[in-house]
């Protein structure tokens, strides 16, 4: 009777030893996806902000020196109908800017998507097995 219980314990122990390694395997696993994904979104999030930051540069500079050039050109004749315009156009160009953004932060995949679907399915797993 002793023999058996001992037995059954060691079974039981053996069977919670290997439900615990799968336990720590699973989560470890799904910790290296999301340790990659977050690297990705960092590496994503700074090439951008570069981009953004030498186009913002750029289109600037190319700005300015349209605007100067059409005060010069028109220096004479129209030089507050020529700053109205641009001012205008600006203001318009700015506000469509804002709106896009807007639009682009209100549909934003849901960071992590991947490790969180993953460890979904790994609970609905468990669950099936209970």
């Amino acid at each position: 009777m002793a023999a058996e219980r001992a037995a059954v314990r060691s079974r039981l122990l053996e069977s919670l030893m290997r439900l615990s390694a799968g336990v720590v395997g699973v989560v470890h696993t799904r910790l290296q996806l999301l340790a990659l994904e977050l690297e990705e979104e960092r590496r994503h999030f700074f090439a951008m902000l570069v981009l953004i930051l030498f186009a913002g540069f750029c289109l600037g500079l190319a700005l300015a020196l349209a605007t100067t050039l059409l005060l010069v050109a028109y220096w004479d004749n129209h030089r507050l109908l020529v700053l109205l315009t641009l001012a205008a156009t600006y203001a318009v160009a700015g506000l469509a800017a804002v709106a896009w953004a807007v639009v682009r932060i209100r549909h934003k995949s849901t960071p992590f998507a991947a490790s969180l679907g993953e460890l979904r399915a790994d609970g609905r797993q468990l669950v099936g097995k209970l």
